[in-house]
């Protein structure tokens, strides 16, 4: 299955927006990097979830 080209033009305008530092320490997720971790397991998922489905 090929990846969907959107995807590639999201994850770029991702990786070069710029990020807001806050300086107050606090448990919310402030920054979101794309990486290939992350990348495979999303991967890894969406085929877990298709073969439940299939079932």
């Amino acid at each position: 299955m090929s990846a969907d080209p959107l995807l590639n033009v999201v994850d770029k305008d991702i990786e070069s927006a710029p990020t807001i530092e806050d300086d107050v320490e606090d448990e919310n997720i402030t920054v979101v990097k794309v990486t290939n971790e992350w990348t495979n397991f999303q991967d890894e998922l969406a085929m877990k979830m298709f073969e439940v489905y299939r079932r």
